[in-house]
């Protein structure tokens, strides 16, 4: 997915979504908050240039050695973007808004899904795409669940 600065400052921590690739957990115009201090974890999003673009997708691998690497995927995407180095991501995706109301990504029951969504979105088998469309659903359960408190 491109993302773009929310606002007409570049370094802004809020960024629209633009795309498909990571349908159907992240749609086109919700907007991610980003942290530039985190290290990403497995199942994270990450943002990173592609050329001049910038690019939203999650950490599906992480190795370790000789020095620490991303393996990249959009979740709708049948491919990974390949592997990244630490200095390559430029910040970790903490907090999401949907319509006006802003979700935290680092609640321990989102971080689990997102560790299934990884699990499973390499897996293209039968059943494959009831799966998602519900995990999609229990995905945006857990974000409200999960929602500031000055949202409910």
């Amino acid at each position: 997915m491109k993302i773009t600065p929310a606002k007409a400052v570049l370094k802004t921590p809020l960024y629209f979504i633009q795309g498909i690739s990571m349908e159907p957990f992240l749609s086109e115009g919700m907007i991610v908050e980003i942290d530039y201090d985190l290290t990403a974890q497995c199942g994270d999003v990450v943002v990173f240039y592609r050329g001049n673009d910038l690019i939203g997708h999650r950490v599906v691998h992480i190795k370790e050695q000789p020095s620490v690497t991303y393996e990249i995927k959009g979740d709708a995407l049948g491919y990974s973007d390949g592997w990244l180095a630490r200095s390559s991501i430029i910040g970790v995706a903490t907090r999401l808004t949907i319509a006006g109301k802003t979700y935290s990504l680092n609640a321990p029951s989102v971080r689990f899904i997102h560790r299934l969504i990884v699990r499973y979105t390499y897996r293209k088998t039968r059943g494959y795409s009831m799966f998602i469309r519900l995990l999609a659903t229990a995905y945006r359960v857990v974000l409200w669940m999960n929602a500031s408190s000055s949202d409910h």
